[in-house]
Parts: C-alpha cells; structure tokens; sequence
C-alpha cells in the first residue's frame, strides 16, 4: 500500500496536465466525429442423417462491419434476374416465394436449418426421384443462390455449432456451383412481443448475424442485411408486417424482393 502511495505521489504534479490534454484530445475527436415460391420449384431430399462430426472453422473475430459501397451494387433489376437464381430457405423464404409470384428455383421448407439442408426429405426432381440438395446441385448450375437461415435455430445452445454447420453447407455449395455468386442473407427480426416472450429473441438474432457476417467475410461471399429494411426505429419487427410475430406479410415480402432487386453484384 505504501508503495502505491508513493508512486501517486510522485505523479500527482502531472495529474492537471494529463487531464488539461486529456481534454483537448476529447475536444478534438469530438470536432472531427461531426464532420466524418414459385412455378419452378425444385424439392430435393434424401433422409440421410446430418454430419454428428463438424471440424472447428476458422472464423475471424475482428471482422467490423462496414457500410457497403454503393457502386459494389449494380442498377436495379427486374424479376427475370432471378430465373437462374436458386433460393434456400426455412418458412420465411417459403412464404416470400409464395407472396411474390418469383419465377425462379427454390429448396424451401418449414422447419428447414443449417444441418438438415443438405439431407432434409422434402420433395422430388424433374424425374420423380427423390434426391438430395446436393444431388440436386450437381445436376443443376445456377448464376445466383440466395440463402437464410437461422430462425429455426435460435434455440441451440452453442452458437458456434450453429456457424460451423452454416460454414459446411456453404462450402458444399461454393464446390458444386462454383461460377455461382452466393449471397447469404441476414436473419430477418421478430416483433418485440415476440421477443419478450420466447427463444426467438432480437438478441440471439444479432448475435447470429454478427457471426454470419463474419463467415461470409471468410468464405468471399456476399452478406445482404435485408434486416435493415425491416425493422423498425427500436430494432425490431414492426406489428403490422407479421401476423404472428416471425412470419412476414405479402407487403413486406414484396419490400424484402425490392431490397434483393437493389442489392445484386455487378458482373465481374
């Protein structure tokens, strides 16, 4: 104790210049911070058992968030660009096929995750066979897939094992349709009475988002934050664009549609 009395001692004559800089440095920040479903679907399955073994990925923990430059995107599309596009999804990407009309490619399914959607039963190919994603993938190219999932995974208890199951299924993806661009879609919210009272909570949201983005940045794929056009002033789902609190209306699927039409990589 003695020591550490002395120590302050000595530093006491430096405390006012430290905090006389301490403030102009303040000050300074301060002044710059001013100024700075459709007619084509396709149904693939299989009842293969998921992977039970899952290597770590190796995701980086320092990738920040930064605003997206507006030339990255090109000028706004019609529903033709998504002909040869292919959508994976739970329910929600169910419903937006459904509610939009979009001619285009679609493995959709309720209940639908991360680890089932490479193996989930959920339908047949051309032929009547049933099949798998993956089969299906290797009998089909495709210039555009557009993956969300991860509402139906909120009640996991380890997020990594939700990421490192997102990460398999990507990398399949990326080494069946390699001339594909992959956009990977944010989790959109829920409403805040939603939130309040069950595991489908904004909370666990964002923190699954900020690992998707993450991943994403990893992988070289494309993170569309569709959430951003969704929520309201507090963050969350605002009442009116859900009968239920997760699932979207045909009015918000359609804006869900204009933000995709808005958001495409330009040819490279």
């Amino acid at each position: 104790m003695t020591n550490h009395k002395t120590i302050y001692t000595k530093k006491r004559r430096l405390k006012k210049s430290v905090i006389i800089i301490s403030g102009i440095v303040l000050l300074t920040i301060a002044t710059y911070s001013t100024i700075s479903l459709s007619s084509s679907i396709l149904a693939w399955n299989d009842k293969k058992t998921p992977p039970k073994d899952i290597p770590n990925k190796d995701i980086p923990n320092d990738v920040v968030e930064q605003p997206t430059p507006n030339d990255q995107w090109n000028d706004p599309v019609t529903d033709d660009y998504f002909k040869d596009a292919l959508f994976i999804g739970d329910s929600r990407t169910q419903g937006f096929i459904i509610y939009t009309g979009l001619e285009t490619n679609a493995y959709v399914s309720t209940g639908l995750t991360v680890d089932t959607a490479l193996t989930k039963d959920i339908g047949f190919d051309q032929y009547g066979h049933a099949t798998t994603l993956e089969e299906g993938l290797k009998q089909n190219q495709y210039q555009k897939i557009y993956i969300m999932l991860g509402i139906n995974e909120l009640g996991w208890i380890y997020p990594n094992i939700f990421i490192e199951h997102y990460q398999t299924l990507i990398e399949t993806i990326q080494s069946l349709e390699p001339q594909a661009d992959i956009y990977v879609q944010s989790i959109l919210p829920v409403t805040q009475e939603k939130s309040n009272n069950s595991i489908y909570n904004n909370d666990k949201i964002n923190t699954y988002n900020d690992l998707i983005k993450k991943m994403a940045t990893s992988l070289n794929i494309t993170y569309l934050n569709v959430r951003e056009i969704m929520e309201n002033e507090n963050h969350v789902l605002p009442e009116e664009a859900t009968s239920d609190g997760i699932h979207l209306t045909q009015s918000y699927c359609q804006k869900w549609l204009e933000y995709l039409k808005t958001h495409t990589l330009k040819e490279k």
